[in-house]
């Protein structure tokens, strides 16, 4: 049994210090974008080294209230900066931003009510978070409401806690009710409330930001086979574990060995949890590790973990044993090849087949929009993939004063991209109620 205590440990506040004054020594030679939620980690570093760190940490979260996520899970601003400290190692202005989050404790700054106007959040994840986050600083009165009983969305339970601690999580929960917003849980959009009812309940502007719902399947044979499951509905009953449900073993049996279909993140995050508890995992991939949609220190960190990689195989269809359950996947091997016009193509050899054979496949190739219920809300259209149809170069839904964030609108953007979309969603339904 492997252990589920966070990986990465973080920096002390003297290197911390000293990471910082060694940085700024290199300002003026810095190569590669600064942070795209706008933090001005330069102002951030000079308020430690003078050691005000609760100016540092306020001056941070300012513009990004996820401080404590995103240095842990983000990339590196000025990514092309080479730094190192005395111990020869190279400095991360993340870590540095997690180990402001991480230790000082201060109340989030609550905006005063300029505004009687209220705005309805549908979704707790980064994106409504985000937008709930910029709402309030501007004023107005804020309400999320999500479908879980953990607020989060994909931060709650898309990450596990070796990555991301679940008391970490509630921390920067506990952060965004500070300043004032409220929370919302176990209430479903398309039943429990609805856009007419948030109207007429006063809500001047909605928010849609509900993010990806469920795995999208291979569409391959025998996927409705036991033992097959979504790395997204894994991961969901994981984090359930930790209220008292045994969903793991009550709802998702996971088998002694395990084959993760997909190089999804979330199948890589499935695979790590699944290695911990003592299976033997294979994770199936159509391209190169380096196709996965993930950052290559999680690769590498899962390749170090025990976890097998089998590349450039792509799946066919599922055998079932006797009983109807998953009994192997059974995959063609794939290549690139250059044609006559010179363009790259994929090419599988259709006179093999490979069996990998285990006792239960997670599929994780990509995630699908959480817009199940959103069909019952007339006034939204959708794209072929299931997500809402926005205006050019706008959040704006085709309803008037409805607008979309996160994956519910572009379902595979990363995390900094999520977070930001929530930003552009609150600018636009800022902009909508003071017109």
């Amino acid at each position: 049994m492997g252990s589920f205590k966070e990986i990465h440990l973080g920096l002390t506040r003297k290197t911390a210090v000293d990471d910082a004054r060694t940085f700024l020594e290199r300002e003026r030679a810095l190569k590669g974008s600064a942070c795209a939620l706008g933090t001005d980690h330069l102002a951030v570093l000079r308020l430690l080294v003078k050691k005000d760190l609760t100016g540092a940490f306020e001056k941070l979260v300012d513009a990004n209230p996820f401080a404590a996520v995103t240095g842990r899970l983000c990339a590196e601003p000025y990514a092309e900066t080479q730094v190192f400290n005395r111990q020869s190692e190279r400095i991360s202005v993340r870590a540095i931003e997690r180990f402001l989050a991480d230790h000082v404790k201060v109340k989030a700054p609550t905006a005063l009510a300029r505004s009687k106007q209220k705005v309805a959040i549908i979704g707790s994840g980064p994106s409504g978070l985000m937008a709930a986050w910029e709402l309030s600083k501007k004023g107005y009165r804020v309400t999320v409401f999500d479908q879980a009983r953990m607020a989060g969305g994909s931060l709650a339970y898309g990450w596990p806690e070796f990555l991301l601690p679940f008391e970490v999580m509630e921390q920067v929960v506990r952060f965004f009710t500070e300043r004032g917003i409220v929370l919302e849980l176990n209430t479903i959009f398309g039943r429990n409330i609805t856009l007419a009812g948030l109207k007429d309940a006063g809500f001047k502007a909605i928010v849609l930001a509900t993010g990806v719902g469920v795995s999208t399947p291979l569409g391959i044979s025998g996927e409705c086979a036991g033992g097959v499951m979504g790395a997204v509905d894994l991961l969901r009953a994981w984090r359930e574990s930790r209220f008292g449900v045994d969903a793991m073993n009550t709802f998702l049996p996971v088998g002694k060995k395990v084959i993760v279909a997909g190089g999804g993140l979330a199948g890589l995050h499935a695979a790590r949890i699944c290695v911990r508890l003592g299976r033997e995992v294979l994770v199936v991939l159509s391209g190169s590790d380096a196709d996965m949609k993930a950052d290559a220190w999680l690769v590498r960190e899962a390749a170090e973990e025990g976890i097998k990689f089998k590349t450039f195989m792509r799946p066919e269809k599922i055998q079932e044993d006797a009983s109807g359950c998953f009994k192997a996947l059974v995959c063609r091997p794939v290549d690139y090849r250059v044609d006559k016009e010179g363009r790259l193509s994929v090419v599988a050899d259709d006179e093999t087949e490979l069996a990998f054979e285990g006792d239960t496949l997670i599929v994780a190739a990509e995630n699908e929009a959480n817009t199940l219920f959103y069909h019952t809300q007339p006034g939204l259209t959708f794209k072929e993939d299931g997500s809402l149809v926005l205006k050019a170069d706008s959040t704006s839904t085709e309803l008037r004063g409805v607008f979309a964030a996160g994956a519910v609108a572009v379902p595979s953007i990363g995390l900094l991209e999520t977070i930001l979309s929530g930003k552009k969603a609150a600018a636009d339904a800022d902009h909508y109620l003071s017109a």
